[in-house]
């Protein structure tokens, strides 16, 4: 079988941090305290992070003595136990050396590492916020296994993280045209490849199907995976498909979608050229698909008409 190593040089962004996650540890006070004089915490405040330049900024675990308790273990990284903690806006303001900024608007210039685990963090304060108390008898919980579990002692029941599956999909005809979408209050000239969560009782592969036809009103007929992107906007997983499909003419009456349509390749390049087309950003699974789809059968690769704009 080809199967390409990972990572590659496609892979979306958050994706293949260094970091070791170390589940065993979780359990394991001792082993967490004999590194906690070199630890760090990544503190979040309203889903913001300090960045400096291209990089994440933490802080000492010491000088979170108090509340370390209360943080979630994320592992070893760069051969440092991290913690990442939720801190107000009070706190925020303390450090004024420290510049928060929002995941999503520095991700194109964060190092893809330091993007992972801020993506990590992200979404495991997010999971713990929304769930303090018990969804079965609406008691407090109390987190275990370094933030990892939030227990309810009331009714025994243990809650876990969780992403919620969705699909993103690259849908080309026999005409080698590639069908992208809009959705309503994109910028002028944005398109993507078509997306939708998968819903209970409903695989993936049956997910790309339904939310083409449901969005465009195009045929599915084949696909194979392509890669798979963490999103922690609010909690999601990301997975990418190539598929073909009958050259079905688009149709959003839906609602779905504002726009949906038939690009080539040629069509493609023109609008970038021109500025009158964009895509996502290239740490997204969406614009990898493009891309992956686009340089096939290109001259020359897309990422080379992004550098000339």
């Amino acid at each position: 079988m080809n199967i390409p190593d990972y990572p590659h040089d496609r892979t979306p962004g958050f994706n293949a941090a260094s970091l070791e996650r170390k589940a065993e540890w979780r359990t394991d006070a001792a082993a967490r305290a004999a590194l906690l004089d070199e630890a760090v915490v990544v503190p979040v405040c309203r889903y913001r992070m300090p960045i400096a330049g291209d990089s994440l900024q933490t802080l000492p675990a010491h000088s979170f003595d108090a509340r370390l308790d209360d943080a979630i273990w994320l592992g070893l990284w760069n051969q440092r136990s991290v913690y990442t903690l939720e801190v107000s806006d009070a706190e925020a303001s303390g450090w004024p050396d420290l510049h928060f900024s929002d995941l999503r608007g520095a991700a194109m210039r964060l190092q893809a590492d330091d993007a992972a685990v801020m993506a990590y963090a992200r979404a495991m304060i997010y999971w713990a916020k929304r769930h303090r108390y018990c969804g079965r008898c609406g008691q407090a919980t109390r987190p275990t296994h370094a933030g990892h579990v939030l227990r309810c002692d009331a009714c025994d029941l243990e809650h876990y993280p969780r992403s919620d599956p969705s699909m993103l999909v690259q849908v080309s005809d026999a005409d080698e045209r590639c069908l992208l979408g809009r959705q309503p209050g994109w910028p002028p000239g944005m398109w993507s490849v078509l997306a939708g969560f998968v819903e209970p009782g409903e695989s993936i592969e049956d997910c790309v199907i339904r939310e083409v036809w449901e969005e465009a009103r195009v045929r599915v007929t084949g696909m194979r995976y392509f890669a798979s992107q963490p999103w922690p906007f609010p909690a999601s997983v990301l997975v990418g498909y190539h598929a073909v499909a009958e050259a079905d003419t688009p149709q959003v009456e839906q609602d779905e979608l504002e726009a949906a349509d038939w690009f080539s390749r040629e069509q493609i390049a023109e609008g970038l050229r021109n500025k009158t087309l964009f895509t996502p950003p290239p740490f997204t699974l969406s614009f990898r698909l493009i891309e992956s789809w686009y340089d096939h059968g290109a001259p020359a690769p897309l990422a080379s008409l992004l550098q000339r704009r």
